[in-house]
C-alpha cells in the first residue's frame, strides 16, 4: 500500500444522516403545514406527536403545536 502526503483533507458534509421529511428548521412564526391521512400514514396525529416533541427540544426556542384538522393534522410555529 502507497502511503501520501500533501493529500488536503476533504471538507465535513453538513448534513449527515436522513433528509428531513418535514420543514421545522425553515418555518417562520404563525406558519404551519398539513400532513393528511394517507395509506402510509393512517393516524397522522399519532405519527407527528413524537416529531413535534423532537422539533420542540432540537429548534428551541422555536415551539411547534399540532391540531387535527378533518382527517390530518396541521402543524403550527406559534414561536
Amino acid at each position: 500500500m502507497k502511503v501520501d502526503k500533501n493529500i488536503p483533507l476533504p471538507p465535513k458534509s453538513d448534513r449527515v444522516g436522513r433528509p428531513a421529511i418535514y420543514p421545522f428548521a425553515t418555518m417562520a412564526a404563525d406558519e404551519s403545514f398539513f400532513v393528511d391521512k394517507s395509506p402510509k400514514m393512517l393516524d397522522p396525529m399519532k405519527s407527528l406527536k413524537s416529531s413535534v416533541s423532537i422539533a420542540n427540544k432540537k429548534f428551541a426556542p422555536k415551539r411547534f403545536e399540532l391540531r387535527r384538522v378533518g382527517d390530518g393534522v396541521r402543524v403550527f410555529r406559534v414561536a
